[in-house]
């Protein structure tokens, strides 16, 4: 799979979480793959202090930000880094991101100590915390 090319494939993604004062945006790479049975193929990376950490997947189920660029390439579309973006639900214009490498876990927000930490959740239908605005 190779990223799209074009500038619209950069977004920012912001939670809908209400409480949060402040919003941490990600850009989001589009991943073109003829496989898109899951959603579309997509990274997350976020710029922090003038460097970029690309969002990933660990093995025991918990996210993790890799210092650097995602990669131009990835050979398959099973990858710690890629998600699967598909419609929250029926005519709605918010998203949810399923791990590739962790089928049926998707992104969603906690709340630790009055922050908001984002997480990877076993998916239990619509839940609330697992709802993305795409801008």
């Amino acid at each position: 799979m190779r990223p799209a090319t074009n500038c619209a494939c950069a977004k920012s993604l912001r939670t809908s979480t209400r409480q949060r004062s402040e919003n941490q945006p990600f850009t989001l790479l589009k991943y073109r793959t003829v496989h898109t049975i899951d959603g579309l193929s997509v990274a997350l990376t976020v710029e922090y202090e003038n460097e970029t950490y690309c969002l990933c997947c660990t093995d025991d189920m918990k996210l993790d930000f890799k210092k650097g660029e995602c990669p131009i390439r990835i050979k398959d579309h099973h990858s710690d880094i890629i998600f699967f973006q598909q419609r929250f639900s029926a005519g709605d214009s918010s998203f949810k991101f399923e791990s590739s490498l962790h089928p049926d876990y998707y992104l969603a927000v906690s709340e630790e100590c009055g922050k908001c930490k984002l997480i990877l959740q076993k998916s239990n239908g619509f839940s609330e915390l697992e709802r993305f605005n795409v801008v």
